[in-house]
């Protein structure tokens, strides 16, 4: 039996193993499959005639600009091409949106004269593109983005992994591009909120939330400054500068790594904001937005072990102060005679000096006088 017990529990280790293995070959399939779409045989770039993917187009009226797609592979190509509006990410890092979802600005008023194209082996091609402005859309500088991927169903590939698992992989390239719509510039910022919090890992940290309400490109330094204990305690804590274009909202996460444990603090959010004048490449420092908020770190676990300690102390006071209570009704009056020591008086009642010491409230240096009280406790 005991034989059998050991095969029993060798077989359900090994089936343990072999679908550890087909997880991880999986894994292995599709990072490595992702690691060969990292060096996609094609791309696109801004075209000669226009260098950059910088615009600007006049409220009501159109504009045409040049993307050159590049095939760097050895076979003939079918890319699929179109613009998408600029949004952000978590971390408040520039993406572009999916193709799928509604689309307000550059991914709405940007066309192709069709929807892919072929490209030859090692060959580029320049494609035009429109961006209408409606006419009543308000000055300011418009971000979006051209994507570009492949466009035949067969050029997308899934393979099927270790354990019937499909991988599918799927390249998509972008290249931003803004479009500047001429007028008065307006440059503000206002706060959405500003919060302090923990993530799932129990780090500290605040939100910061901003968005940009004005009508030109806008870049953000975000700082916090720390007080507290009457100004004794000070720290600067920041996070990268990030881009926000018009009506963008993003949250600013900060961490506090060196917190204290214990203490009241206030924390200053300020927003250092300048304007990015994409189309002529300059930066004009614009102002400061402020705002504050109270913190107070309270280490409940640490107060409430404190309160236990401190119960338990005043417990064995109360203890020791009902006992001597019942020592003192049991004990017996003996007058001090000349001569007489604590010593001297604890040895012929059999008890310890100290305790008897202890009983009648007698300190240091324990000095007696003639006809002095004592009570002595019971042996």
């Amino acid at each position: 039996r005991n034989d059998k017990k050991w095969y029993n529990e060798k077989s359900k280790l090994l089936q343990q193993m072999k679908t550890h293995i087909k997880k991880i070959s999986t894994l292995v399939i599709a990072v490595s499959l992702l690691a060969q779409t990292a060096h996609a045989n094609f791309s696109i770039a801004p075209s000669p005639k226009n260098n950059s993917m910088k615009f600007s187009v006049i409220a009501g009226q159109e504009g045409t600009g040049y993307a050159l797609l590049r095939n760097t592979g050895e076979e003939p190509i079918n890319i699929k091409v179109y613009a998408n509006d600029a949004t952000k990410t978590a971390e408040g890092h520039f993406a572009l949106k999916q193709a799928g979802e509604e689309q307000m600005g550059l991914g709405a008023w940007t066309t192709f004269s069709q929807e892919s194209f072929e490209v030859e082996p090692r060959q580029n091609r320049e494609v035009p593109f429109v961006m209408s402005v409606p006419g009543n859309i308000p000055p300011g500088v418009y971000a979006g983005g051209i994507a570009v991927e492949m466009a035949d169903e067969e050029d997308v590939e899934v393979v099927e992994a270790t354990g019937g698992t499909s991988v599918q992989i799927n390249s998509r390239i972008i290249i931003p591009f803004f479009v500047d719509v001429p007028g008065d510039r307006v440059s503000e910022v206002e706060f959405s909120n500003l919060t302090f919090s923990k993530d799932p890992q129990n780090k500290d940290f605040f939100i910061i939330g901003v968005k940009n309400v004005g009508n030109t490109a806008i870049v953000l330094e975000p700082t916090i400054e720390i007080s507290g204990f009457g100004g004794l305690y000070q720290e600067k804590l920041s996070a990268p500068e990030l881009n926000l274009y018009i009506g963008e909202e993003t949250n600013v996460r900060i961490k506090w790594e060196d917190k204290p444990v214990f203490g009241f603090f206030t924390a200053t959010a300020k927003i250092s904001y300048s304007e990015n004048d994409i189309i002529q490449d300059k930066m004009t420092s614009i102002g400061e937005e402020v705002q504050n908020i109270s913190v107070n770190i309270i280490p409940w676990l640490f107060i409430l072990i404190i309160i236990i300690v401190i119960a338990a102390i005043a417990i064995l006071l109360q203890g020791k102060k009902v006992q001597k209570k019942k020592l003192m009704a049991s004990s017996k009056k003996y007058t001090v005679q000349v001569g007489d020591t604590l010593p001297s008086i604890a040895k012929k009642a059999g008890v310890n000096w100290e305790k008897l010491a202890e009983l009648n409230n007698i300190e240091p240096p324990y000095e007696l006088t003639p006809n002095q009280q004592l009570l002595i406790p019971p042996k």
